[in-house]
């Protein structure tokens, strides 16, 4: 276990999971102020003069995002197996469409 600590912190745990979760974090955030008319991302700006309350912002939002990472990392190999259809909650089973798709195919072979 202690040995799988350090891929939290290399490139592909970045790539495949970080980025994902602050994407998610930030678009969040947009839409929330959009919706609600706040301006919150607003102070994470450079130009704010408080410059605590902007590292306080950044800081928080960078641990939620590895946090958010982390949960994408454990949850990830559920995640594909449900998205390829194994399992018993496969969200793509109850769409017809693509039911009726698979099934032509395997006739077609």
């Amino acid at each position: 276990m202690l040995g799988n600590i350090s891929n939290l912190f290399d490139l592909d745990f970045g790539i495949r999971c970080f980025l994902p979760s602050l994407f998610l974090i930030l678009g969040s955030a947009c839409i929330h102020d959009i919706v609600f008319g706040s301006d919150e991302l607003a102070r994470l700006a450079p130009m704010t003069t408080n410059r605590i309350e902007t590292l306080a912002g950044s800081v928080y939002i960078g641990l939620l995002a590895w946090i958010g990472g982390v949960l994408i990392s454990a949850i990830q190999r559920e995640l594909v197996r449900m998205l390829e259809g194994y399992g018993r909650f496969n969200p793509l089973e109850y769409i017809g469409v693509f039911r009726k798709r698979q099934l032509n195919k395997y006739r077609a072979h």
